[in-house]
């Protein structure tokens, strides 16, 4: 399993709910992957279509601790407040930072690893965070939300991605 990186296509698309059914020992085993994937690229979270699957799914730790592991299934917002206007990055455009507005706070109702479904509010850092990869759930890109002149400035490292990209799927 590898991350997926701009401009794959499958970055785009809207994932699909993930059913009950589907939430099997394999999946969990995915789950497991996905953490050691962002730890080991000093990331907090990644999404399912960013590892090839267009699932509604994402795994996160804004703190590093193994203690606040999340896998988030078919997350959904249910209130925001608030607006932040900091950096961020992503594990699919790797060098690539920019500053986004995004809440604040966050409410999201979800399901976990288990099946149980949780309400959870995320403040801060951790608030961006969810509001990323729920992003990556509808093929939204962070780069979306840049001003133009900030996405103007990111065009060479782009480009760059985007060689490479087209370099690998020769």
């Amino acid at each position: 399993m590898e991350i997926l990186k701009y401009p794959d296509p499958a970055l785009n698309g809207r994932a699909e709910p993930l059913t009950g059914d589907e939430l099997t020992e394999k999946l969990k085993k995915t789950f497991r992957e996905m953490f050691a994937i962002i730890y080991k690229a000093k990331g907090i979270g990644l999404a399912g279509p960013q590892v090839g699957i267009p699932k509604r799914f994402f795994v996160i730790n804004p703190t590093g601790k193994p203690e606040d592991e999340q896998v988030c299934i078919n997350p959904e917002i249910t209130r925001k407040e608030g607006t932040l206007h900091e950096e961020e990055g992503c594990l699919s455009f790797p060098g690539l930072l920019g500053k986004v507005v995004r809440a604040a706070k966050v409410e999201i109702k979800y399901t976990d690893a288990s099946g149980t479904e949780h309400k959870k509010t995320f403040e801060g850092f951790g608030a961006r965070a969810v509001q990323h990869e729920i992003d990556h759930l509808d093929g939204v890109l962070f780069i979306t939300h840049l001003s133009p002149a900030a996405r103007s400035a990111l065009k060479a490292k782009l480009n760059e991605l985007e060689r490479e990209f087209a370099k690998s799927a020769k």
